[in-house]
């Protein structure tokens, strides 16, 4: 007996268009943020590069340590949340920027815990 294609197993389609809305935003920022550092707030090459290295920092510092903490809890909580945590760090954005209150300081915030 062979299983159905996965294309029709309800579960898999919510996990897999979850996922793909999160990495597809998740490369939408990778790209906005240097370009709003640079169109808005006139930031040179060194802050930029700055900003893109906060956007990696995490990974590189923190990745092994928090997977090995992460694989010891329920998947489905941490996946939400974190991406729910990443929307309001990435949304204070926009809502910075519509009060005149957009800084490089907080780009670098928002990449390093966005990113």
């Amino acid at each position: 007996m062979t299983a159905p294609p996965l294309g029709r197993n309800a579960d898999f389609v919510k996990l897999w268009s979850g996922f793909t809305i999160a990495r597809v935003g998740s490369q939408i920022t990778v790209l906005a943020l240097p370009l709003t550092a640079v169109l808005l707030l006139g930031a040179g090459a060194t802050e930029t590069g700055l900003l893109v290295a906060a956007q990696m920092l995490p990974s590189i510092v923190a990745g092994l340590f928090v997977g090995v903490w992460v694989d010891r809890l329920p998947r489905r909580p941490i996946m939400i949340w974190s991406d729910i945590g990443s929307a309001v760090v990435i949304a204070s954005v926009p809502f910075a920027a519509a009060l005149g209150a957009l800084s490089l300081a907080q780009l670098y915030v928002v990449s390093f815990l966005g990113g």
